[in-house]
């Protein structure tokens, strides 16, 4: 608490977990410079993972789409009543198979995109030789996540891979695997020759969108052109159990199951 009140928005540990370690530091060599506390607490407190967590209701799946139908069925039955009187609703989506309904839809829509070819970064940064790891997050925190793909920044290219800065998770190379399909997307859905370095594809200072599995495992990636649907029903009654999609032509006819 003590580290927000200089700046809250810039040291809040949920939007930025690594200024907020710093201010902890700073704060904590104050603190044991006056004696409130003794060096085995300060360096205790200094390396304790940044815990801080928003308090509010989980949202157990994400199907914003089953939301809004249900929501516009509830008004049209019930009107203004249907978002202030506490009504439950219970609909025939199964939770484990919207998650991965949307991860599909999203993943999908990638390797489509890679097939038309690689537009370019969406932005680009001159970087500093002493640029640091909060300036890059600071940076990267200023393009929005969509789904599965972060914005980051290429801090090195080498022949066959890029090291980059990921939002959310930190420094990420991507090699080769994730590079090498990357020719550059011309007119008339045509692709160019395939890259041979890295360099043909990428500079430092791009700012791209990668899929990140993990810090030796990230892709390059863009967002599609194209949009998608995917509804799952079950055969057996018709209930919808996932949907998700990218497009906002499709209208859903399938109403939800009542609760008995």
């Amino acid at each position: 608490m003590a580290g927000l009140v200089e700046a809250p928005s810039l040291y809040n540990p949920i939007v930025h977990p690594h200024l907020a370690a710093i201010r902890r530091s700073y704060v904590l060599t104050r603190m044991l410079a006056l004696k409130y506390i003794t060096p085995a607490q300060a360096e205790a407190a200094d390396h304790a993972p940044i815990a801080a967590r928003l308090h509010a209701p989980r949202v157990q799946v994400h199907a914003p789409y089953v939301a809004a139908m249900v929501l516009h069925r509830m008004a049209k039955r019930y009107g203004p009543a249907a978002e202030t009187a506490g009504y439950s609703v219970y609909t025939t989506i199964d939770g484990r198979l919207q998650s991965a309904a949307n991860r599909a839809v999203q993943l999908g829509m990638i390797a489509y995109s890679r097939r038309h070819g690689w537009r370019g970064p969406i932005g680009h940064t001159v970087l500093a030789n002493d640029t640091t790891p909060e300036q890059l997050q600071t940076l990267v925190e200023q393009y929005r996540k969509i789904g599965v793909l972060l914005p980051a920044v290429v801090v090195h290219v080498g022949t066959h891979s890029a090291k980059v800065f990921a939002r959310d998770h930190g420094f990420g190379v991507i090699d080769w695997n994730g590079l090498s399909w990357a020719g550059k997307a011309l007119p008339h859905r045509l692709v160019g020759t395939l890259p041979q370095t890295a360099a043909e594809v990428l500079s430092p200072g791009d700012v791209i969108y990668v899929v990140w599995k993990g810090p030796s495992d990230v892709a390059l990636a863009q967002v599609p052109l194209a949009q998608s649907a995917l509804v799952a029903l079950d055969p057996n009654d018709g209930g919808i159990a996932a949907r998700g999609r990218r497009i906002r032509l499709l209208q859903q006819q399938v109403q939800p199951r009542h609760a008995g």
